[in-house]
């Protein structure tokens, strides 16, 4: 496994240690725009499925 490494980092036929490292900085800063994203959608989803969820047990259960 070391030896498949070092073959990887240390080759000339286009991928090895700064393809590495761009790959590391694009899924960091990824990371820094997506993530922040994602907790917006994640929370106006379950906001949504609430409110949804209390019209559907108004609904199919109402209470006398």
């Amino acid at each position: 496994m070391k030896k498949y490494f070092s073959k990887i980092l240390h080759s000339n036929d286009g991928f090895g240690l700064n393809e590495i490292i761009g790959i590391a900085a694009a899924v960091v800063i990824a990371a820094f725009v997506i993530i922040p994203g994602l907790r917006t959608f994640a929370t106006s989803i379950m906001t949504a499925l609430s409110a949804w969820w209390g019209n559907v047990q108004g609904t199919v259960f109402p209470t006398s």
